[in-house]
């Protein structure tokens, strides 16, 4: 996803750097320019980073639950291909971060098809991650917690999402902390609190000590409550 989507940045920088060193007008409308066309390349980057970030903590969690539930994980094959269409579906999502840019209003519809869409492989592995848990016999050590954490916190990102990629909502609630909020929980989670969940999993397998589990629990409940507060 990184490869892929990096390109069209780095391009963009590059004509940026042009815009402002060379004399060139890729960017400046009164040589001919359009700024529009940085928010493209610059968001078909952004957009695909975002799932660059979100899913290693996602395959954390999803290592995490099986141990602590003493269950399969729920639906392996339907897991792995939910993260490749979410791969396929983050490159074609990009302009939603544009809807009240001025962009042509005949793209907006299309982008605000695929950006609901993504949220299906995602609602997906979010179902694995519950089933993962029904009927096991569930223990809350402290990477559990954090990967129930990262669930829930992330579960309200993703709903949060679905209103924003309704263009006639996004108009609205665009540049609003409703943005910002939908922003943190859902990158906040699969970082963060995806990451806990990894060092206090492996940790101990890595190192052969294990780390205190007051403390651990401590962590995660100062990090959940003051995060959602």
């Amino acid at each position: 996803l990184f490869m892929l989507s990096v390109g069209p940045l780095i391009a963009g920088a590059v004509m940026l750097l042009a815009d402002r060193l060379a004399g060139t007008a890729f960017f400046l409308p009164e040589g001919g320019g359009d700024p529009l066309l940085w928010q493209h390349l610059f968001w078909f980057f952004g957009h695909p980073e975002v799932y660059v970030i979100l899913l290693p903590g996602v395959g954390a969690v999803l290592e995490t639950l099986p141990v602590f539930s003493r269950k399969p994980i729920f639906g392996y094959r339907t897991i792995i291909w939910s993260t490749v269409a979410v791969g396929i579906l983050s490159f074609i999502v990009w302009a939603h971060h544009m809807f009240v840019s001025g962009i042509d209003p005949a793209l907006i519809m299309p982008f605000s098809i695929t950006t609901i869409l993504i949220s299906v492989p995602f609602a997906i592995l979010l179902f694995s991650m519950i089933a993962t848990l029904w009927r096991g016999s569930i223990t809350f050590s402290t990477p559990m917690l954090f990967a129930l954490g990262t669930i829930a916190t992330f579960l309200l990102g993703g709903v949060t999402g679905i209103f924003l990629g309704s263009a006639p909502v996004d108009v609205y609630f665009h540049d609003t902390y409703f943005v910002a909020a939908h922003f943190h929980y859902t990158l906040f989670p699969a970082t963060l609190l995806g990451g806990f969940t990894a060092i206090y999993f492996w940790f101990p397998k890595m190192f052969g000590r294990m780390y205190s589990e007051f403390w651990g629990k401590v962590h995660f409940w100062g990090t959940i409550v003051f995060f959602n507060l």
